[in-house]
């Protein structure tokens, strides 16, 4: 349950750190159906992590205990191969993977996972209508407040196709309510970067005001394909944007295209502090910060941390003196 509450929260360190621990007391103990939860529910965190061969290795591993059961084998496909797809902007995969989830967890109603209302979603924004929805009612799904929520979103795209603007922002606010409630921050980004689409194309609701909340979280989390679609239909709305940058960003980084976020953690390698340090500093995980670095010494050309560091003192140096 932790791994869960951590990893919808797109908090993949500490949802990695108890997601392990419960496979270490699951184990020994024959906990079979637990040791199975906690291997899935770690190829779960890692796609959100965007680490497909961890992915694929917790999945392998939760399905050899779990014997290939229906449940196991619907979560296998929807809740972490399919996330790692929409998490890649690869939404055909990530459809073809839903419709693979479903099949299975039709097999086994009491399925738990979001994906089922995502597969709702999904079906709906490629031109499917309620009849999707009268399916996921047949599901134990809907009993997830989750899977409600998002099946709202979907519901509030078919309004908005029918020309019910007012129905369709109402269920979308009930939704964006109940998602907040639950503090699934990173599944409410998603949808509502899903959602947006149809929202521009129809004419109802804030699709700009989503994406640009979806666009910067994904920034923050290191999700850089979502972030660049939330930007290319911001441009499609009309919206002048760019990579989040920073009026006092020094011309030397903002020439090399670094953006606020990472500009926050630059600074703070000029600081010579770890990765870990910076994470608490700026309340992102280690992993995130990882990647900030990753980019960071691409797009400077530093060869290594060390190089960076004097590059960050030296920018903002400069800057500090002009």
């Amino acid at each position: 349950q932790l791994e869960g509450l951590y990893a919808f929260r797109f908090e993949v360190d500490r949802a990695l750190e108890v997601g392990r621990r419960a496979v270490e007391v699951a184990s020994p103990l024959g906990l079979g159906e637990v040791h199975a939860a906690a291997l899935l529910q770690l190829g779960f965190i890692h796609a959100i992590a965007g680490d497909a061969t961890s992915l694929e290795a917790a999945v392998e591993a939760g399905l050899r205990v779990a014997g290939g059961n229906p449940e196991s084998l619907a979560i296998a496909w929807g809740h972490a191969r399919a996330t790692y797809s929409l998490l890649a902007e690869d939404r055909a995969r990530a459809a073809e993977q839903l419709d693979v989830a479903m099949g299975w967890a039709r097999q086994a109603p009491g399925v738990s996972g979001v994906f089922p209302a995502l597969w709702v979603l999904l079906r709906v924004l490629d031109g499917a209508g309620r009849e999707v929805v009268e399916q996921f009612a047949e599901l134990e799904a809907p009993a997830i407040p989750m899977n409600r929520a998002v099946v709202r979103l979907a519901e509030a795209v078919i309004a908005g196709r029918e020309g019910e603007a007012r129905e369709a922002e109402a269920l979308l606010g009930a939704a964006d309510a109940a998602l907040q409630l639950k503090a699934s921050e990173g599944v409410r980004h998603l949808a509502r970067r899903l959602v947006a689409e149809a929202a521009i194309a129809d004419g109802w609701g804030d699709p700009v005001g989503w994406l640009s909340e979806a666009m910067a979280f994904f920034e923050r989390s290191g999700h850089e394909r979502v972030a660049a679609a939330c930007r290319d239909l911001l441009r499609q709305a009309g919206r002048r944007v760019s990579r989040t940058t920073s009026p006092d960003l020094p011309q030397s980084l903002r020439a090399a295209g670094v953006t606020s976020r990472e500009a926050d953690v630059l600074r703070l390698v000029g600081e010579r502090l770890s990765n870990r340090e910076i994470a608490e500093r700026l309340y992102l995980s280690p992993r995130t910060v990882e990647k900030h670095v990753e980019r960071l010494l691409q797009k400077t050309g530093a060869e290594t941390r060390v190089d960076l560091g004097r590059i960050a003192r030296r920018a903002f140096v400069a800057a500090e003196r002009t």
